[in-house]
């Protein structure tokens, strides 16, 4: 973000102090500030608007034109942009925008409604709105489209349009509109619940849809045209009294048809499609009348008798004894009616009250079961002693297809196909949001249908199942994975004993010299690795390579690595024609994202002299004997990049009192807490500092005081030292 900022403040025009008190100033007017060092493709849209205003007037313009800068941003940021188009307005910039939200005229100062090309009003919104002569109803709605396309046309609404969330419905009269919007309104709501119900609910309610539609038609047909028997009408020539009654019944009786329709539509729905629950109906009619009865009794009782005793003492004893009465009754009618729920259930649906009280000891228990099979089997044995299905699935995988909420019927679920033979309900287990199992049951025992009061039953089992069957599914994949952890940390182990083994298992001791080497992987098993290898005449081979990456992959490459080069050392005298070879045999089998750096060495103790090349490796450092250090200079690319790369061969007279430490990436590139790193300075000072081979020990001391307090170096680190004496 900030790179934006500083490319437009240059274009400008924008320099020194003044440039960064305009990136200042911006960044901190809309709030950018947190955000400067964030690339911009990751920035919520709202925030890029900010940047995009932020650009556009850093060099304080006197003109702003902004086209449609609100496009795409939701309501929440749309409205921050404006408070943020307002600053710039009350601090003296004419500012023009360019929107088709509508509400966003509101904010505006001087408004142009333009309409294809040409421009049709102009004015401050107060004027514009004067121009409007009809009346304008506001109707807030769910589903706006379905609104205006259910509003235009209605008798008495000129035009329908959309207002933000809402509909702007301009009419002709407004006492009429009240009368036809609210008919209107009730239409589209029960016609857009229809569409929205699931495909399997929409038999159930379109007779009550096409009812109610009709009704709704016949009495708006008859409020506009409001017919009258006159002469003329029907040929006649006089419209008697008779006449007009004759003609006054028939549109009563047409009238009452119509308001028929609705009623019977339900009970059709009722009785064909189970609209309803008649068992739930008739239940929920003992319960709320049964408190109906109680709640007036009590109210009655409270008044008078409460009221009668107030009255000497208390002014007006009836009305303070009726509000009493009333607070009363709010806080108790939710534990009566549970109470009364109760009796009714206890009394007359005895199968569905055991039914509950096994589910509420179900609830209260299944949190003790840690194992998905002991959940499973324990719904299977509630649902066969409440609901009594013939068959009962529990299956603790989620069912193919598309997720649902609750239960469904075979007829209805697309992925029926994979359901158990004879499964007709399916209800689905879900915990924190994603379905972790299913309950599958055959049909009632009975052979009558599952109600209303079985699916409810159904949804609480699977409500209270579903947690403790994702909990045992986490306990059982902790513990899968508890011993695949540790199946892979013995492996692991074996690996790192392997790649330890294969390190120099003692340096050398040659009269007049002195080695010293460290690694240290960063994980079990690492990429790089040193080695001393004897040569003929007494001569010694020594390598440092770092293999690109970390880990068990890392790790497989070094060791392929090591076999190469022991195999071409032993034959080829020359470093840099050792690593052309190693190179040429490594490229045609690495990864093509990795690589190796090495640098190679052949060490001559008699004539005290050093041959080396480099393939990409950092550079080892020099320490004279008077105290000066030096790099080995030797550049080459690393192996795996070029298979015909080339390399040169330098050599060094080691006089006494030299020594050579060559270390792999790790130790230059060790960051403290503020990411700097240890550096080549560091590195060339500590071998300057030093005195023999106990630099590697002090190197490492100083890599670990460097990256305190992190314990962990980053990367893996190998030094290897020699010191002639």
């Amino acid at each position: 973000m900030r790179q934006n900022l500083e490319f437009f403040a240059g274009a400008y025009g924008l320099t020194g102090a003044r440039r960064r008190e305009a990136i200042e100033r911006v960044a901190s007017a809309f709030d950018l500030e947190p955000h400067l060092s964030r690339l911009v493709r990751e920035l919520p849209l709202g925030f890029k608007q900010r940047l995009a205003l932020s650009c556009a007037i850093m060099h304080d313009p006197p003109v702003l034109f902004l086209d449609e800068p609100t496009s795409g941003v939701d309501p929440l940021a749309r409205r921050q942009f404006w408070d943020l188009i307002a600053a710039l307005s009350a601090a003296g910039t004419t500012v023009l925008v360019s929107t088709h939200y509508m509400e966003e005229a509101e904010y505006c100062h001087r408004l142009m409604l333009m309409n294809r090309g040409r421009l049709i009003a102009e004015g401050t919104p107060a004027e514009l709105r004067a121009l409007m002569t009809e009346p304008i109803l506001e109707v807030e709605t769910d589903d706006a489209p379905r609104a205006v396309e259910a509003l235009a046309g209605a008798p008495g609404v000129l035009e329908a349009a959309m207002f933000g969330r809402a509909v702007h419905v301009v009419v002709r009269d407004e006492a009429e509109a009240w009368t036809v919007i609210p008919a209107v309104a009730a239409v589209a709501a029960l016609v857009t619940r229809f569409v929205r119900s699931p495909i399997e609910v929409r038999p159930q309610i379109r007779l009550v849809v096409i009812a109610f539609a009709a009704t709704m038609a016949t009495i708006l047909v008859f409020w506009a045209l409001q017919p009258r028997l006159e002469e003329g009408l029907f040929d006649l020539v006089l419209a008697t009294q008779r006449l007009e009654a004759l003609h006054d019944l028939n549109l009563l009786i047409l009238l009452t048809l119509s308001l028929l329709l609705v009623p019977i539509a339900v009970g059709i729905s009722l009785v064909r499609y189970r609209l309803w629950d008649v068992e739930l109906l008739v239940n929920r009619a003992l319960v709320y009348g049964a408190l109906t009865a109680m709640v007036a009794m009590v109210f009655v009782v409270g008044v008078v008798g409460l009221g009668s005793v107030l009255a000497g003492t208390v002014g007006g004893g009836r009305g303070v004894a009726g509000v009493i009465t009333g607070v009363v009754l709010v806080l108790v009618f939710q534990p009566v009616r549970r109470r009364v729920q109760s009796t009714v259930d206890r009394r007359f649906y005895r199968q569905k009250y055991d039914a509950e009280r096994a589910v509420d000891r179900f609830t209260r228990e299944v949190g003790e079961l840690v194992r998905p099979l002991s959940v499973a089997a324990a719904v299977g044995s509630l649902i066969r002693q409440t609901v009594q299905p013939t068959d009962c699935w529990v299956v603790l995988e989620p069912p193919e297809g598309p997720a649902v909420l609750g239960p469904v019927e075979r007829a209805d679920a697309p992925n029926s196909a994979s359901w158990p033979t004879g499964a007709s309900l399916m209800v689905p287990l879900i915990a924190q949001g994603r379905p972790v199992g299913a309950i599958y049951l055959g049909d009632r025992r009975s052979g009558t249908p599952y109600t209303t009061l079985d699916r409810r039953l159904l949804e609480r089992i699977s409500v209270a199942a579903a947690p403790s069957v994702r909990v045992g599914q986490l306990v059982e994949d902790q513990e899968r994975l508890a011993v695949e952890r540790a199946r892979l940390d013995g492996e692991l182990a074996v690996a790192r004993t392997i790649q330890r083994d294969l390190l120099p298992r003692a340096l050398p001791e040659i009269s007049g010299w002195r080695f010293a080497a460290r690694y240290e992987s960063s994980r079990e098993v690492g990429g790089d690795y040193y080695d001393v290898i004897p040569l003929e005449d007494g001569r010694l081979g020594l390598l440092v390579a770092d293999v690109s990456g970390k880990g068990v992959p890392a790790s497989l490459v070094m060791a392929s690595c090591r076999a190469v080069v022991r195999s071409i050392a032993a034959t080829v005298e020359d470093p840099a024609e050792l690593l052309r070879r190693v190179n040429a045999r490594l490229s045609a089998d690495m990864t093509p994202s990795m690589f190796v750096t090495c640098f190679y060495a052949v060490l001559d103790p008699v004539a005290a002299t050093l041959s080396f090349a480099n393939a990409g490796h950092p550079l080892p450092v020099m320490r004279t004997a008077g105290g000066d250090f030096e790099e080995l200079r030797a550049t080459g690319m690393p192996f795996g990049w070029m298979a015909d790369a080339a390399y040169d061969t330098f050599t060094r007279q080691l006089g006494p009192g030299s020594m050579v430490v060559i270390a792999s990436d790790g130790v230059i590139e060790a960051r403290d807490r503020a990411g700097e790193f240890w550096g080549t300075g560091r590195f060339g000072a500590a071998v300057a500092a030093a005195s023999g081979p106990e630099v590697v020990d002090e190197i490492l001391s100083a890599l670990r005081a460097h990256c305190a307090p992190a314990t962990d170096l980053g990367d893996d680190v190998t030094l290897l030292a020699v010191v002639r004496d």
